[in-house]
């Protein structure tokens, strides 16, 4: 019988982590990690878990995943012309950090409309800062499965947010 008090506490703070870099939000990410840790219960009374840290860690990253792309929905049904954010500026202003801190919620928002395994890999590197083998021991394939994900997740990821670059060209453009 699994002792849920003792695994919570050794691992609520790296599945909150865990969650956090991609949502950007501490309300957002406590839902997520009681939902993390109700489909580890699930996971739990139909077979056993041999290693719990990896397994919260990449249901994390699913919920937070999924809230992403709920969060994609919401914003394309509130409005299908959305106006891309303004350009990143480099001075650290007030504006400046509000900029930076609208182009890391894009860049979540397009993580969120990768496909699921492409979106796992990338947050797994680059966000958990995994190596490919790391990553592929993880999700159980094989590294250069891993590699190529990582590619096509980071290419499609500039596609995605080739209009906040526009933006930034124009911006500047303008003062």
């Amino acid at each position: 019988m699994t002792d849920w008090e003792a695994l919570v506490g050794q691992n609520v703070g790296i599945v909150h982590r865990t969650v956090y870099r991609l949502v950007g939000n501490h309300a957002d990410a406590w839902d997520c990690v009681q939902e993390t840790f109700l489909e580890a219960v699930k996971i739990d009374r139909r077979e056993p878990v041999r290693n719990w840290s990896a397994l919260l860690r990449h249901l994390a990253t699913v919920r937070a995943l999924d809230l992403l792309r709920a969060r994609s929905r919401q914003r394309d049904r509130r409005s299908a012309d959305a106006d891309p954010a303004e350009a990143v500026s480099r001075e650290p202003s007030p504006s400046g950090h509000a900029e930076a801190n609208e182009l890391a919620d894009h860049l979540r928002a397009a993580v969120g409309q990768l496909p699921r395994r492409q979106a796992e890999v990338f947050c797994l590197s680059c966000f958990e800062q995994m190596t490919s083998e790391e990553v592929a021991e993880r999700l159980g394939i094989k590294s250069t499965a891993a590699r190529m994900l990582l590619y096509r997740a980071r290419g499609r990821l500039q596609r995605l947010l080739e209009t906040f670059s526009v933006a930034t060209e124009e911006d500047e453009r303008t003062r």
